[in-house]
């Protein structure tokens, strides 16, 4: 019963993730219900967290803590060490451990439940990317058809490219100001955020596209393909970056398979002259605004030398919730201190052994995932080690892990996926505790004229030579 409220309250949370911005501001700004809805996804994390523990008791399920695990609880102690003797607020120690913490937490909860198989898993991950076909679609509606102030009917604010917090969303983000050329947000907070959304859809649909020989393959490449296009659209210029790492590195994957199809090689050449016209319509004006943007990268630079600058001053962190999109909340210049980078972010709050610590989940989580690949080479898997990699790339110079709907999908995603067991663990963890009553039974009650019979058949029964084919014994 636990099990299957743990998978609707999950399905749920994947289901609504990437419309959380468009329902909460129209809620509270276009139907003017102040009301805290932006709460919803910390609700349902809460619920999760107690249907697996409750899950854990009732089947006596034990912890299964590993070098992963050990380094996220350390992560999570610095964390409240930060809060009691650095931060000493508790609204300004909530908001940061709600982007600091709560989708490690979630992918710490679903590592340890060991809920699910690898059936389930997958109808879970089809439901993140069924929503994602949503926003997707929606966003090729803002690029072909629909008014770059569209969202206004949601109650979204005329401003451009500025937001307040507490206030409502900007309709569109400009590259430079430009109202002429608007950046794609879709139904997310704003366009480097729907970047980093992309990117786990590209990870995931690449996989599936290129690698997983069934007849979705066709449906799964033309997500990939939109996708990317999307991403253009966004001008993000760091998940540019990520998603050709990304895309490099899945190639490699992809041409080191066995059986290369010249379908599948026309398939990726295909989409590489779609996103050539695609780029191609583009005006030389934008092309050039969008790489350039002097504005813009002098800030960057500013911003992040200032970062390394002060992490250096105060080497163990000025508190969880002083920098990062939290502090944004508590200024009083609603601008915060924002170091353009999330492991800049992570230094100044948590200092050197923070950044150091969260590095380490970072990359042990990619080991875990490649390992697990190379063992069972599920396309799952590699599809979400590319996203996370993708997404680690865009944060060395943005807050990549700021929008729940990026960080809550990816990471319980991940969880899922490491949460797998063979069936025969699974099975076991039942079996063990179950009274074995059935063999007693046969043992008392077999008959003597069988008993009698069995040295009889031994002695009859001719000998069998061994066959030296070369086959293993099963371990």
């Amino acid at each position: 019963m636990t099990k299957r409220i743990a998978f609707i309250l999950l399905a749920i949370l994947l289901a609504l993730l990437p419309f959380n911005a468009l329902l909460t501001t129209y809620i509270q700004f276009g139907l003017d219900i102040h009301l805290p809805v932006n709460a919803w996804k910390e609700v349902l994390v809460v619920l999760i967290t107690m249907g697996c523990f409750v899950d854990m008791l009732l089947y006596r399920k034990k912890p299964r803590v590993k070098t992963l695990d050990l380094v996220i609880i350390a992560f999570f102690v610095l964390s409240l060490i930060s809060a009691f003797f650095q931060t000493k607020e508790l609204g300004r120690s909530l908001f940061g451990f709600k982007y600091d913490l709560e989708f490690l937490w979630l992918f710490f909860v679903l590592r340890q439940a060991r809920l699910f198989g690898k059936t389930d898993v997958e109808r879970l991950v089809r439901i993140a990317l069924g929503a994602g076909t949503l926003a997707v679609l929606f966003a090729l509606l803002q690029i072909l058809i629909l008014p770059k102030d569209i969202l206004l009917l949601f109650g979204y604010s005329p401003n451009i490219s500025s937001w307040v917090p507490g206030e409502a969303l900007p309709m569109y983000h400009a590259v430079d100001q430009n109202a002429d050329i608007p950046r794609i947000m879709s139904t997310l907070s704003g366009p480097n955020q729907f970047a980093a959304y992309l990117l786990i859809l590209i990870g995931v649909t690449g996989a599936y596209s290129f690698l997983q020989p069934n007849k979705e393959r066709l449906a799964w490449g033309l997500l990939f393909a939109a996708s990317l296009i999307c991403l253009w659209f966004t001008y993000s210029r760091s998940s540019y970056a990520a998603a050709a790492f990304m895309l490099l590195l899945g190639g490699i994957f992809f041409l080191r398979q066995k059986r290369v199809s010249r379908k599948r090689i026309a398939g990726i050449l295909g989409i590489i002259v779609l996103l050539g016209i695609g780029i191609a319509a583009i005006k030389f004006e934008a092309v050039s605004q969008l790489f350039l943007r002097a504005s813009s990268n002098q800030g960057h630079l500013e911003r992040s030398t200032d970062g390394i600058l002060y992490t250096l001053q105060n080497p163990f962190g000025h508190g969880i919730g002083n920098a990062g999109p939290a502090s944004a909340r508590f200024n009083a210049d609603n601008i915060g201190w924002l170091p353009e980078s999330w492991y800049l972010q992570i230094s100044l709050e948590l200092g050197i052994p923070g950044i150091l610590l969260f590095l380490f989940i970072l990359i042990y989580t990619l080991k875990e995932l490649l390992a697990r690949y190379r063992k069972q080479h599920s396309n799952t898997t590699l599809g979400l080690f590319l996203a996370l990699l993708g997404i680690s790339i865009m944060g060395i110079v943005l807050h990549a892990w700021e929008e729940s709907a990026v960080a809550l999908t990816l990471w319980a995603l991940l969880g899922l996926e490491l949460s797998i067991q063979p069936e025969k663990a699974m099975n076991s963890e039942v079996v063990e505790k179950l009274p074995q009553k059935s063999t007693i039974k046969k043992r008392t009650t077999s008959s003597p004229s069988k008993k009698a019979s069995a040295p009889l058949r031994k002695a009859t029964k001719a000998p069998r030579k061994k066959k030296s084919n070369g086959e293993l014994p099963h371990t």
